[in-house]
């Protein structure tokens, strides 16, 4: 994962998009959405970007996936061998 901190640090700086990825190893697409959150939130300094709080990146660089439920619904593999096998000429890959 991209250190977006970092990241807008160096466009604050005034670093070309090469320079960036270069000195970040970052995409050019993280690059891109630094570059919009430092013009939507009007950062000008590099104390205003580490004056950014772990809170505030996780809401700006949010990808919007749903995070996943911890929930495990085990596999009733009984029934799987069943299907499989019940047939009156299975495979011999399956059995």
């Amino acid at each position: 994962m991209a250190d977006y901190r970092h990241i807008l640090s160096l466009i604050v700086q005034g670093y070309s998009y090469r320079q960036i990825e270069a000195m970040a190893s970052c995409s050019h697409r993280a690059i891109a959405k630094a570059r919009t959150v430092v013009k939507d939130q009007s950062l000008t300094t590099t104390d205003q970007v580490d004056a950014l709080t772990v809170a505030d990146l996780d809401r700006f660089f949010t990808d919007g996936r749903k995070s996943v439920d911890g929930d495990f619904v085990p596999i009733d593999v009984d029934a799987v061998i069943t299907a499989r096998i019940g047939r009156k000429k299975p495979p011999l890959k399956v059995l």
